[in-house]
């Protein structure tokens, strides 16, 4: 039995039309490749679109977590829309699956509870401040459009989706994360009193592994744009960053970067939009923000962050990151041949001056000469 599993998942196309995204398969896809080409998975199992249901998804949750071992490395990945709901007298958070059914993570966390710490990873690359809000960001006739990937109810169900009195007054529990006083702001007594006795009931569990996540519970997951190849903001910085950095990279150093390259993408799509991917580890194993992504094994010190702007910085380029020589203890190709030619120049004008001033002695020793003569 292979020590290295994954469950991927990518919805496009949901119940409600209007729902349907245009990346999270193509997500899905690359994220695959990743997992194989460069860590090694075989045993993936990938469910697409109207294959992934509620039951689809639940079932192989069950399979991914079965007879784990403390030496296995387990990925669930998840690109589609995310949403917030009241349930159990809590603002909960939910991934939507295909057959728009809220997924929320109270089975998922306590399948994870049985798990050895420190071999599961889960990205989401979704988000959940939906309900009311536009499914994309409106703009000037010729800009660009891009979906945003919340859920939003059907017409006749939106009077009964989150409202923002809503939001104020219920205990707040975000996907995977338990419930705190932290995640909890108030404005009326009542909804306090009803905290005091949430919180001293046993809390549900944090789920048992790190958490990738795209964005603040505030924020908005962007789909695709045209400068991201066809990819959602979130999927296409963590798998450039992790193409020009490689493997061994701590999952800080790896969270540091992609939100560099999610802001560039921001940037030149001009949406005036902010996305600030996170990153949450559990309670145990302590520390695996340092360790390396997926693998959780020690990561490379020489790939550590720069606090240059992206923009700026050399290790988010197109060019293959062999090439670049950003994270080798060598200078990289093109630096050698610059520095060549330049020593070589060097040398010549070293030369020239030379020539040059035994000339002008040699014509300041015949001008002596004659002077002596006279």
């Amino acid at each position: 039995m292979s020590n290295k599993k994954a469950l991927v998942v990518g919805i496009n196309i949901y119940k409600t039309s209007k729902n349907n995204l245009p990346s999270c398969v193509n997500d899905s896809n690359k994220f695959s490749d990743l997992l194989k080409d460069s860590y090694g998975f075989t045993d993936i199992c990938k469910i697409q679109n109207r294959e992934a249901t509620f039951a689809k998804i639940d079932q192989q949750l069950e399979w991914l977590f079965k007879n784990a071992e403390p030496n296995a490395q387990l990925v669930f990945y998840y690109s589609g829309h995310g949403y917030r709901t009241p349930k159990d007298g809590l603002l909960k958070e939910c991934l939507v699956t295909s057959d728009e059914k809220f997924f929320f993570d109270d089975k998922f966390s306590t399948l994870t509870q049985r798990l050895p710490p420190g071999i599961l990873s889960i990205i989401l690359d979704c988000c959940h401040s939906g309900g009311m809000e536009k499914a994309f960001f409106s703009g000037k006739s010729g800009e660009e459009r891009p979906m945003v990937k919340a859920w939003v109810p059907p017409d006749e169900e939106l009077e009964n989706s989150s409202k923002p009195e809503t939001d104020r007054t219920l205990p707040y529990q975000k996907f995977g994360q338990s419930i705190t006083e932290r995640n909890f702001v108030s404005t009326n007594a009542d909804a306090s009193s009803s905290l005091k006795s949430l919180i001293s009931q046993p809390k549900s569990k944090q789920v048992n592994g790190l958490l990738m996540s795209a964005c603040k519970a505030n924020e908005k997951a962007i789909a695709s744009t045209v400068y991201t190849n066809g990819l959602s903001v979130f999927t296409f910085g963590l798998i450039r960053s992790i193409s020009s950095l490689g493997t061994k990279i701590s999952n800080n150093t790896l969270l540091d970067h992609t939100t560099q390259q999610v802001q560039k993408q921001l940037k030149k799509s001009k949406l005036g939009q902010t996305q600030t991917p996170l990153l949450i580890e559990p309670d145990r194993p302590k520390g695996l923000g340092n360790l390396s992504f997926i693998t959780f094994e020690p990561a490379e010190k020489s790939a550590s962050f720069t606090d240059k702007p992206a923009e700026k910085s050399p290790v988010f380029t197109d060019k293959p990151a062999e090439k670049s020589g950003v994270f080798t203890d060598e200078p990289a190709e093109k630096s050698i041949v610059s520095t060549e030619a330049s020593d070589r120049a060097m040398l010549e004008e070293l030369s020239q001056a030379i020539s040059g001033s035994a000339k002008m002695l040699s014509m300041l020793a015949d001008i002596s000469a004659m002077s002596n003569r006279d």
